[in-house]
């Protein structure tokens, strides 16, 4: 991809030109984070999250420069307020999620705002030790008349970082700002939705700078789950890895194809299945069945994608496979870790059970960013998707 770096470095200027342009017509959500693949012969996004945890998993350097970053975007967004109310997931035994919360609410306060912490559904008092052994203290909300109340304090924004696999109606049409947007919850959005506005920004910016958009895009496929039985999906499986195999003829890439196939709303990395051999699926068992038609929270997917697989050519110090996690603070790239794991391969799904983040700082980026590295391309790549996510928005 050496032609592509070299292409990006000359059309620097235009970049720039084109994500100002974008980011002014599209105005980010408060934040997000992208899970990136690069293959070495392509590198394109293979999941986008609006309500995204794992800030613990930044070097202190970027918690403290999204400090700065938070309030620029608070400031510019809403003016001067003095209390965010900070809603989480309503789970109490992943210890390390916590740790995400408790960073977000440091980064909130060194912002030099009033941070307030609140389960989205249990909005009791409380305390919570978190997996490094620091304490998040919760406090008692109440909603009335669309309004949430804290005794003593009033509340001037609502942060969310619970992603709202299912609805949850004390918080529609509730008066204060919330962000990012409810309607953008997973109870209504669609993985396959993200892509087509990623797709099509794409698009516009490769046709800009003269790049094949292959190199940054992923083929997908939609499924009904009520209205397909498994010999459909494997026919969708078998068309889509023939025509990934035409790409690789036709682009000179010696690698075999394969796909994942995974709720087409949810997170978490839950029911992900990868696929090599189509005909696979006709030999899964009852629980790789139920598996696939379980979302978070037990909640029950409707459905699928069948996504164009990635292979990952990023390797740790150890030898274990790994992928870039990018995330960003309004248009501003604010920090990132690598995502890796020990026991999987290069066409594994790798946010799974047993996976391990390595941090790397969003400042070692940009100091490389003149001479265009291939990490370099992973701040574009997220930034063409938070537009994406900003498209989502509109819609």
């Amino acid at each position: 991809m050496e032609h592509i770096l070299s292409t990006i470095k000359d059309k620097k200027g235009t970049l720039q030109d084109f994500f100002k342009t974008k980011f002014n017509q599209f105005p980010c959500t408060i934040y997000s984070s992208v899970d990136i693949r690069n293959a070495g012969f392509k590198i394109a996004p293979i999941d986008a999250n609006i309500f995204p945890a794992g800030f613990n998993n930044m070097c202190d350097i970027d918690k403290e420069t999204s400090s700065e970053v938070f309030k620029s975007f608070i400031l510019k967004k809403y003016g001067n307020i003095n209390t965010i109310l900070l809603l989480t997931e309503d789970n109490t035994r992943n210890l390390f999620y916590w740790d995400n919360v408790y960073t977000i609410s440091n980064i909130i306060k060194e912002a030099g705002f009033e941070c307030l912490i609140s389960m989205a559904t249990h909005m009791e008092k409380g305390s919570i030790i978190t997996s490094s052994g620091r304490t998040v203290e919760l406090s008692d909300v109440h909603i009335e008349n669309k309004i949430a109340k804290v005794e003593n304090h009033k509340i001037d924004l609502i942060l969310s970082n619970n992603d709202f696999t299912i609805q949850n109606t004390l918080l529609e049409n509730i008066k204060q700002p919330l962000m990012p947007p409810y309607k953008l919850g997973w109870f209504s959005r669609k993985k396959s939705v993200h892509l087509q506005y990623y797709h099509e920004i794409v698009n516009e910016l490769c046709n800009l700078i003269d790049i094949d958009p292959w190199y940054f895009s992923l083929k997908v496929e939609t499924v009904n789950v009520k209205e397909v039985e498994l010999e459909d999906l494997v026919r969708i499986s078998e068309e889509m890895i023939d025509n990934i195999s035409c790409d690789y003829k036709d682009k000179g890439v010696e690698s075999e194809p394969f796909l994942f196939i995974k709720n087409n709303s949810g997170t978490y990395g839950m029911g992900v299945t990868s696929i090599k051999n189509p005909k696979d699926i006709l030999e899964w068992t009852k629980k790789q069945k139920t598996r696939i038609k379980t979302g978070k929270l037990g909640s029950k997917v409707s459905e699928l994608i069948v996504q164009e697989g990635v292979p990952s050519c990023i390797k740790t110090d150890e030898g274990y496979v790994a992928e870039p996690v990018i995330y960003m603070i309004g248009e501003n790239l604010v920090g990132g870790f690598l995502r890796t794991h020990g026991n999987k391969t290069i066409k594994d799904n790798l946010n799974s059970p047993g996976s391990v983040f390595k941090k790397f700082c969003m400042t070692d980026i940009e100091a490389h960013s003149n001479g265009m590295t291939m990490e370099s391309i992973y701040g574009i790549i997220a930034k063409l998707s938070a537009i994406a996510i900003s498209m989502e928005a509109k819609k």
